[in-house]
């Protein structure tokens, strides 16, 4: 993926967590030094070595709800500095 295009994708996950598709939130964590530690039936989990708490993410029908979604978001803007 592009930088600016990347940039793009971040920008609107941050504006608007709600209605990003999860594989781009996915692709965002990555893109931060996410790592995902585990799939546990539909919750995937994703630590990173700068967090004290993991993120999970109940997976149903390929997307997760709008409040982990937000979760994710807010966890960027406040720990990463975007």
């Amino acid at each position: 993926m592009l930088m600016n295009q990347f940039r793009k994708r971040l920008k609107r996950f941050l504006e608007n967590p709600e209605s990003t598709p999860y594989a781009i939130i996915e692709n965002i964590l990555i893109r931060f030094d996410f790592e995902q530690l585990s799939i546990q039936g539909s919750h995937k989990k994703f630590g990173h070595p700068g967090l004290k708490y993991r993120l999970i993410f109940p997976i149903h029908h390929h997307d997760t709800k709008k409040v982990y979604k937000k979760i994710a978001a807010d966890t960027l803007k406040k720990y990463f500095d975007v």
